[in-house]
């Protein structure tokens, strides 16, 4: 660990100005449960086959490692790990995906909060919010609680016109709806999605702090998710994010957030990646 003159751990860039592990986002957005920076010396150094939650105390009180990411499906080195670009702890570095790449939660199941966020009974208030890039027009998985695309659980993906898609599983109904947002072809962008414990009106934000609304009907679901939580799409490598994609990092926590959350959120990217989304 090297230190500053004045003693404290000398975490990133010294450029590179929001308090390290998260807690300045925490303290802005109490409800915050896990930070993924591909930015983020303590997330990751480039080469750990683990990608690091930083929120050393989740709002939702799970363990700090139950948010934990491996890359690839396993622990193991595979043709499936996502390959780290840039430089460990400064602003700028992702994820560079090949079309067959994912992240997967090193949790048996979706973890914390996030194995809720399908259900219509025993469901919770939720927001997630993924930075990246997509290079091409395609329907694909940016995030899911899903090991199948017919299981049960919840997903955000990318659509054949650049739109983001929400999706719904009870395990036998789907239930699914586009927003009006659609992130362009190789744009770096953030989408940060909020929903009511229970389904119904979806807050959405997509490289703009003033929210938009979508409402998807849910299907009675009370089933527990599908599968492990995966970033970069789910088990078939049909599904998985194409080739050339970026992913800058993944924030989430147990809330239904406001346009003031969200400005909080943009602002803790912006410097993390060094790119203004809004």
């Amino acid at each position: 660990m090297l230190y500053n003159q004045y003693g404290y751990p000398l975490r990133r860039n010294p450029a590179f100005t929001p308090p390290a592990g998260g807690s300045g986002l925490q303290a802005d957005v109490p409800s915050t449960c896990f930070v993924l920076e591909a930015s983020n010396i303590d997330s990751t150094d480039g080469s750990s086959q683990t990608w690091s939650n930083v929120i050393t105390s989740p709002a939702d009180g799970s363990a700090q490692t139950d948010f934990d990411m491996y890359r690839g499906a396993t622990s193991s080195a595979t043709t499936d790990d996502p390959t780290f670009t840039g430089t460990a702890g400064v602003p700028g570095a992702y994820w560079l995906l090949d079309g067959g790449d994912v992240f997967t939660s090193i949790t048996a199941t979706p973890p914390g909060f996030l194995a809720d966020i399908h259900k219509t009974t025993g469901g919770t208030a939720w927001w997630v919010a993924f930075a990246g890039r997509i290079p091409n027009a395609s329907t694909k998985c940016i995030w899911s609680t899903q090991n199948t695309a017919a299981a049960a659980g919840y997903r955000c993906q990318s659509g054949s016109t650049e739109n983001i898609q929400l999706f719904q599983h009870s395990g036998t109904d789907p239930r699914s709806i586009n927003t009006a947002y659609t992130h362009g072809s190789d744009t770096d962008f953030i989408v940060i999605i909020s929903g009511q414990a229970g389904g119904g009106v979806t807050r959405y934000w997509g490289n703009t702090r003033t929210n938009s609304t979508v409402t998807l009907t849910f299907a009675t679901a009370s089933t527990d998710p599908g599968g492990k939580f995966t970033l970069g799409g789910i088990s078939p490598t049909a599904t998985r994010l194409p080739n050339t994609s970026r992913i800058y990092g993944l924030i989430g926590g147990n809330d239904y957030i406001d346009d003031t959350a969200a400005g909080y959120i943009f602002d803790y990217m912006n410097t993390s990646v060094g790119v203004t989304f809004a």
